[in-house]
């Protein structure tokens, strides 16, 4: 059976953490603080080893970034969760970059569309207007 210690525990939080960032899931460790409810201060306690990370901290890891509780707890398996493990979408600062943009596409195509309707009305109106004259 494989040593469970805080420090252990610790050491694989900090390799979860440093992988979302080189994953482009979070842009940065005050991003992943805050989507886990910590000030930066305390975070950068823990990830410099003069705190052990909490198991709420931990949990919500889990939540927030589908982070594998048991690769935390033992170092068995990968460190995230698999796609098809995990009941939510992995939430990304690169997915919501992406949707952003996405939005942002809808609505210049919706314009776009609103425009030529509205191109389409004015000339069935003056193919009227010739027909009559």
């Amino acid at each position: 059976m494989k040593e469970i210690t805080k420090d252990t525990i610790n050491q694989r939080f900090k390799i979860a953490v440093n992988l979302l960032i080189k994953e482009k899931l979070a842009k940065n460790k005050a991003e992943i603080a805050e989507k886990l409810n910590s000030s930066p201060q305390k975070f950068s306690e823990i990830l410099n080893n003069r705190m052990n990370v909490s198991i709420e901290m931990i949990s919500r890891s889990v939540i927030e970034y589908q982070i594998n509780p048991y690769y935390i707890l033992t170092g068995d398996g990968d460190v995230m969760k698999k796609y098809e493990e995990s009941c939510e979408c992995t939430h990304s600062y690169e997915r919501d970059e992406r949707i952003k943009e996405l939005k942002d596409t809808i609505a210049i195509l919706k314009n776009h569309i609103q425009l030529l309707n509205e191109s389409k009305n004015e000339d069935a109106t003056n193919a009227s207007v010739a027909d009559v004259g």
